[in-house]
């Protein structure tokens, strides 16, 4: 029992090496057949333990000659370093001869250059100052943008200080100053690209007035920064200057009226600021809803008045005919006020004021009719000015909590945009008043008539009463 139990135990022990040995031979070698003896099971398990250190060696042998590369790599790169750094101390003595040589050369420019320094300075000062200037001028889409290329590049140069500038550098910077000298009296018609509101650009006929404004045939003209070309303005200024500027465009000859911007050759900023005031349009919109509502009534108020006005002057008319006649009319006040006494002849005067009184009462709403409406007109229009006005200046006060008062045009803007609405009530209600007073003096006269009329009847009712 214990030979067997024994035999049991080398059978597990070696049954448990081989699977061991298997395992890590798996990739090296092909599978196997399962051993059948003792024998083959011990012949399988040497085999497994010489191929696993076989695979060591190797891998051992491969990790010294990486290391052996991975040496001479860095050996390689530390030479590599030494040469670099040679290399950089030379560069820097070289760099040091070198900037010596230059400092020496510089000291021996200035003493060459003597008195012409202060010379050089005035024409880098003159270059600067023209290509800035240059830039927006008028007489930029007809010369181009060439000249404004060179000067900068001859400023540049003298300011380095390195070359002194040819005389065909000197010639030309006299000859371009000397050309927009000339060119600021003179009035020149020419050929230019112009940018129109579409944003197309196309070569049309302008007219140039000195140094001030360019002209074509929609009006004003201002030269841009970034090319040569012309732009038009968004809206041309109000005030006559678009007429002028139309008649000197197609004049041919002989003396034109023509409004010149003063600031032209500073840029256009009097012509700009014109072109950006808000015409009566953009003011009545600036009104908004309660500006609106303002103008609404204002004509409303100024065509009752109208028809009152008109009305009463046919009723005036018709009260002077029925006047000079003895015939009562039913189509006019008077002739209705005196068909009542033709109609009551018994009546004793009394009786015929109250019926005369009736009258004239009911005759009083035809003629008084919408006058208190266009007082009310002239009353409420200030009023609703007054309240566009606050809420304008409420939204004015917002946004400079939002945004500051950094910029003044923007405040100054709003408040005017608030002001409209005032202006607009102030508008509405001058007329209308105007008119209601018209109105009411008509109607006042009219009435005034009848009870004069009225009267009269009465008193010719108690004569006769008396006589009989």
């Amino acid at each position: 029992m214990t030979r067997s139990f024994r035999k049991e135990f080398l059978l597990v022990a070696a049954s448990l090496l081989a699977a061991s040995a298997l395992g890590l031979a798996q990739d090296a070698a092909p599978a196997q057949d399962q051993p059948k003896t003792l024998d083959e099971l011990l012949e399988l398990v040497r085999q497994g333990r010489f191929q696993e250190s076989k695979e060591l060696q190797d891998r051992e042998a491969r990790f010294v000659r990486e290391r052996s590369q991975q040496n001479r790599l860095l050996n390689q790169i530390r030479a590599e370093e030494r040469r670099l750094e040679a290399r950089a101390d030379q560069l820097e003595r070289q760099f040091e001869v070198l900037a010596q040589q230059l400092r020496v050369k510089e000291d021996r420019l200035k003493e060459v250059r003597g008195e012409l320094n202060e010379m050089f300075g005035h024409m880098e000062s003159a270059s600067t100052e023209a290509a800035t200037f240059f830039e927006t001028s008028v007489t930029r889409g007809q010369y181009g943008v060439e000249r404004e290329e060179f000067l900068t590049s001859l400023a540049k140069n003298m300011a380095d200080g390195r070359r002194l500038p040819s005389i065909e550098e000197i010639e030309k910077l006299g000859f371009e100053l000397l050309r927009e000298i000339s060119a600021s009296g003179e009035v020149a018609r020419y050929s230019a690209d112009v940018t129109g509101d579409d944003g197309e650009t196309s070569q049309r006929s302008v007219v140039r007035i000195g140094l001030f404004n360019v002209i074509g045939d929609d009006g004003y003209h201002y030269p841009t920064t970034d090319s040569d070309a012309y732009s038009s303005y968004a809206r041309q200024p109000g005030g006559g200057a678009a007429a002028s500027s139309e008649r000197l465009f197609t004049a041919t000859e002989g003396p034109v009226d023509f409004v010149v911007d003063p600031t032209g050759a500073s840029g256009g900023s009097l012509l700009a600021a014109l072109v950006s005031v808000p015409t009566i349009g953009d003011r009545i919109e600036q009104g908004g809803v309660v500006g609106a509502i303002i103008i609404a009534l204002g004509i409303i108020g100024i065509l009752l008045g109208l028809w009152r006005l008109l009305d009463l002057m046919l009723v005036g008319s018709a009260i002077s005919k029925q006047v000079k006649t003895a015939e009562p009319s039913e189509k006019n006040p008077l002739g209705r006020i005196l068909k009542i006494q033709q109609d009551n002849p018994d009546l004793d005067p009394e009786a015929l004021e109250l019926k005369l009184a009736e009258g004239i009462l009911k005759e009083r709403p035809k003629i008084e009719r919408f006058i208190g409406f266009i007082r009310i007109i002239a009353a409420v229009a200030p009023l609703l000015g007054l309240l566009g006005t606050v809420t304008g200046m409420i939204i004015t006060f917002q946004a400079i909590v939002l945004f500051g008062t950094g910029d003044p045009k923007t405040m100054a803007g709003g408040i005017s945009t608030a002001l409209m609405t005032t202006v607009l009530g102030l508008c509405a209600a001058i007329p209308c008043l105007l008119m209601h007073t018209v109105v009411n003096t008509r109607c006042r006269s009219i009435l005034g008539l009848l009870e004069e009329q009225s009267a009269g009847l009465i008193a010719e009712r108690v004569e006769a009463t008396e006589a009989h």
